[in-house]
């Protein structure tokens, strides 16, 4: 089993950019959040990931 923590915090170190997006406008705390990884998502915002980030998901428009 991976330790996806252990992966985003190596990534973190050196220097990704964790408000990048992806093809569906998601972000790394979209997607952790979506699958429930309690422990990258406070990671993820302790490192400054933008918690008002919007998607393009049909809600936003």
């Amino acid at each position: 089993m991976y330790n996806y923590k252990e992966i985003a915090e190596l990534l973190i170190s050196h220097g990704a950019n964790i408000n990048e997006k992806n093809n569906d406008g998601k972000t790394a705390l979209h997607c952790t959040a979506m699958y429930n990884y309690k422990e990258i998502v406070e990671l993820l915002i302790s490192h400054g990931a933008n918690i008002n980030e919007k998607d393009r998901s049909e809600m936003h428009y």
